[in-house]
């Protein structure tokens, strides 16, 4: 039995494997525990591991920084497959808006946090603030970034290594807590009913995903001799043509039949590409 008391108590990879596993399962765990109906899912993890630390639960730190190497690479992947397929096209739907107020966060924090260095006399180091703001706005890969500049600058110019981390891990509590109090401040002084709230995002998804039935001249002499598939294709959006009428006889077309200009075509379509295929097709 005494390799498994070493397993739980001696610095080893295998030690450092298991730390992170009950950090992640408790945390994990605890995280799905709502308290009036709100819970803090896998940021609980955080704190398990704040917790840890409290009690000087030690790890190699070669297996650490292997850790949150990777870890890092894990999130900024799985964010870059969840959100990158609709990434451009959001652009045209107020994504350009809220990119920029994103930007505008980025530089008030930027700015806050110089201010604060110089209002408090440099009685806390800049590394140090920069941490508490990545922590503040919850922000992991800026403290990531944060963290491999210093240590450039440790390899270039010998400067000291701060603990970026220490600032994080105190501001990210407040963050977490904090937005999710002002929330709830918000929803009781405005009198937000969640629920109401829900019914009608519903009903506007439902409202704006209905798929509209169009009909259209085929005007473009680029669509000319393509198929009913080579035009799906080409226009990149997402498109049912269910008739077709040659000018002679209307008929159901295949996927391999072929259209010609001066057809008009019955098309199913989402509303928010009737635009587009009036540039493409022609006059509706």
């Amino acid at each position: 039995m005494n390799w498994l008391v070493d397993l739980f108590t001696q610095g080893s990879v295998a030690h450092t494997i298991v730390v992170y596993c009950l950090i992640i399962v408790l945390g994990m765990s605890l995280g799905k525990v709502k308290v009036h109906g709100i819970s803090l899912g896998a940021t609980f993890v955080l704190f398990v591991g704040l917790l840890l630390g409290h009690f000087e639960v030690n790890i190699q730190s070669d297996v650490l920084e292997f850790l949150k190497t990777f870890g890092l690479i894990l999130f900024i992947f799985s964010v870059g497959l969840q959100v990158g397929p609709g990434f451009f096209s959001s652009f045209k739907q107020g994504g350009m808006r809220l990119n920029l107020l994103a930007c505008l966060m980025v530089f008030l924090g930027v700015g806050t946090t110089i201010a604060l260095f110089y209002i408090l006399q440099e009685k806390v180091s800049l590394p140090m603030l920069v941490g508490v703001m990545s922590g503040s706005v919850t922000a992991t890969p800026g403290l990531a970034a944060a963290e491999e500049a210093l240590d450039q600058l440790h390899y270039l110019y010998n400067t000291p290594i701060e603990p970026l981390s220490l600032g994080y891990a105190v501001a990210y509590p407040v963050g977490v807590v904090g937005t999710i109090l002002v929330m709830m401040l918000l929803r009781a002084l405005f009198r937000v009913k969640p629920h109401e709230e829900e019914q009608a995002l519903e009903l506007r998804t439902d409202m704006a995903q209905r798929p509209d039935i169009l009909t259209f001249k085929i005007t473009n002499p680029e669509i000319d001799n393509l198929t009913v598939t080579q035009m799906k294709e080409r226009f990149g959006h997402q498109v049912i043509v269910t008739r077709v009428f040659d000018g002679e006889k209307v008929f159901i077309p295949k996927a391999n039949t072929p259209l010609h200009t001066g057809y008009i075509i019955l098309v199913i379509t989402k509303d928010e590409d009737r635009l587009n295929l009036q540039h493409w097709l022609g006059e509706e």
